[in-house]
């Protein structure tokens, strides 16, 4: 089915848009895949589980890059993000072509909401890569390359006369390159690296014989294939670097509109009796049914966890709010509004929570023995605020109630960061995301 015919879900005839109050209808029609947040076009695609690879329809190309929203039943909102490095520049680095891929080789990775996907570009630049050059792969090679030019220079003046006295210094300097880069490294590039290195560990060659030639060879060789790894890391991050912002904006521009639906429905709930405002004055009646009318056909296109399960929930209630509105029933309709604006407030308690885990996640970056004091005091004051205003959420007519459980998480967590030790930081941020889940 192509991207022109794909139905996905329902929303108002365009043809109707501009109409106040819009006529209430329920007729079907069809919201193509570029119109959705992000835009795109229907795809397939294969990703990956322990069982092994699978294939699903997908969203795919969102902002024009790689990054996909899953269609199916049992993928619907989640976002699907390809691994770049099965299939980057390996064949192509040998022809002197930089950023080739096949696209028909990609297997991708599954994230249970836009904010998970956006974690792991953050752990993926500075934890695994180090765009920064502090953390990560990039700043291990850099020591690695380091220790082998020094480790080059020191074979140079390689002698038989002075091979005892060089032979712990080759020892020590091979094993801190080995752990650098990791004994048993999946990269071909590393592993034949590490091989060479092995070599390194003492002063003689296979034959015995002290051989400062060979030694300096061998450096040389083994700098030259983490070199190549540096190149295939450079070839990556750019393309992650577009993804993060992608996932950026994404979530920029849900938050955002959710939280101006928020502000609509507030300033109506500041009138001290709604419901004798919407039978008193009609020029009210008339723009909130419009306002409605055109929110629910802008959230109706938030196909992203975990913006969906709550878009689709406020365009429900907004539909009946404004049905009852056009029959007189203000009463029901202003109870339906004011379950949707608790909705909205725990959405953007979400976004706080989801914040507060990405600042914790920074902290921890680097496998630190301890965490800024000042940062995690600051993470542990906001999260007090978050359960203090969690609480005062009202969840009448709600199909499930989590504010409790949701509080009691975050309160866990408050204590466990404010504790300060790293593992107590690490406890916090898995309580503060079993708590963003339940929102």
């Amino acid at each position: 089915m192509t991207a022109a015919v794909e139905k996905t879900t329902i929303r108002q005839d365009k043809k109707k848009e501009c109409c106040f109050p819009w006529p209430i209808t329920k007729e079907p029609v069809v919201i193509h895949p570029e119109e959705r947040v992000g835009n795109g076009t229907v795809r397939t695609v294969q990703y990956s589980l322990q069982d092994g690879l699978h294939r699903t329809r997908v969203r795919g190309g969102l902002y024009r890059g790689d990054l996909c929203v899953g269609l199916t039943r049992e993928h619907r909102g989640r976002i699907f993000i390809p691994y770049w490095a099965n299939t980057l520049v390996h064949a192509a680095r040998e022809q002197g072509i930089i950023g080739v891929f096949d696209p028909e080789l990609l297997i991708h990775q599954v994230f249970t909401s836009v904010y998970h996907a956006r974690r792991y570009t953050y752990h993926l630049l500075e934890e695994q890569y180090g765009v920064t050059f502090v953390h990560g792969e990039k700043a291990r090679i850099i020591r690695a390359k380091q220790a082998l030019e020094e480790l080059n220079l020191t074979a140079i003046g390689l002698r038989t006369g002075n091979a005892a006295q060089l032979a712990k210094t080759f020892r020590d300097r091979a094993g801190f390159i080995i752990q650098e880069i990791g004994p048993t490294p999946r990269n071909d590039l590393k592993r034949q690296a590490v091989n060479y290195v092995v070599n390194l560990g003492t002063v003689v060659d296979r034959l015995g014989r002290v051989n400062a030639s060979a030694k300096m060879a061998i450096s040389v060789a083994a700098m030259n294939r983490l070199k190549g790894r540096m190149v295939d890391i450079r070839c990556i991050e750019p393309k992650i670097l577009a993804r993060r912002q992608t996932i950026e904006t994404l979530i920029e521009e849900m938050e955002v509109y959710l939280e101006g639906i928020m502000n609509f429905i507030s300033l109506l709930m500041q009138m001290s009796n709604l419901e004798a405002f919407f039978r008193d004055n009609v020029s009210l009646r008339s723009t909130v049914r419009g306002q409605l009318g055109f929110y629910i056909q802008h959230i109706e296109l938030f196909d992203i966890a975990p913006f969906d399960q709550t878009s689709r929930y406020i365009a429900e209630e907004f539909g009946e709010a404004r049905e009852l509105i056009g029959k007189g029933s203000y009463g029901h309709a202003v109870t339906l509004l004011m379950r949707s604006w608790n909705s909205l407030k725990l959405r953007k308690i979400r976004t706080e929570i989801e914040h507060a885990i990405l600042e914790i996640t920074f902290l921890l970056f680097g496998k630190p023995v301890s965490v800024n004091l000042t940062k995690s005091r600051t993470i542990s004051e906001s999260l007090i605020d978050i359960h203090d205003r969690l609480l005062d959420v009202d969840e009448r007519g709600f199909r499930q109630r989590v504010v409790e459980d949701a509080a009691n998480k975050v309160l866990v967590a408050q204590q466990l960061i404010s504790a300060g030790s790293v593992d107590e930081v690490k406890a916090g941020k898995d309580a503060l995301k079993a708590a963003a889940d339940l929102l």
